[in-house]
């Protein structure tokens, strides 16, 4: 495939919903419901396209492990190290949603949506 093809706009993925999604996630910082929102938005997104589908995995595990992240940091808090996993999760979050975002921005799905790194 020629760069040309690859930019032409039928043929590459729609990735609409997974932008949509690490935007939610993103602001969730400021106000958490639109992570939420983006988990919802997420679920139902599911199916159309298995470059989409490798995005919203990509999305769903960093929700969900970041979540069991945020409470063991929580209920570690009373001792010093549960700030340095809440720093941990805040990093990991943070560029997983931004690498995934541009990947989404480039048409490209997701190689190890599975995976626990920092990046997409």
């Amino acid at each position: 495939m020629t760069t040309e093809t690859l930019s032409h706009p039928r043929l590459r993925a729609d990735l609409g919903p997974a932008r949509i999604i690490y935007i939610l996630f993103g602001l969730g910082f400021f106000l958490p419901i639109l992570t939420v929102a983006g988990v919802v938005y997420g679920y139902m997104s599911r199916g159309k396209s298995s470059a989409l589908d490798s995005h919203i995995r990509f999305q769903l595990r960093t929700f969900w492990i970041g979540l069991a992240m945020v409470i063991i940091g929580g209920i570690l808090a009373f001792v010093v190290v549960g700030y340095l996993v809440l720093l941990v999760w805040f990093l990991w979050t943070v560029i997983r949603v931004i690498s995934g975002f541009l990947l989404a921005g480039k048409g490209q799905s997701v190689q190890n949506p599975g995976g626990l790194g920092f990046t997409a």
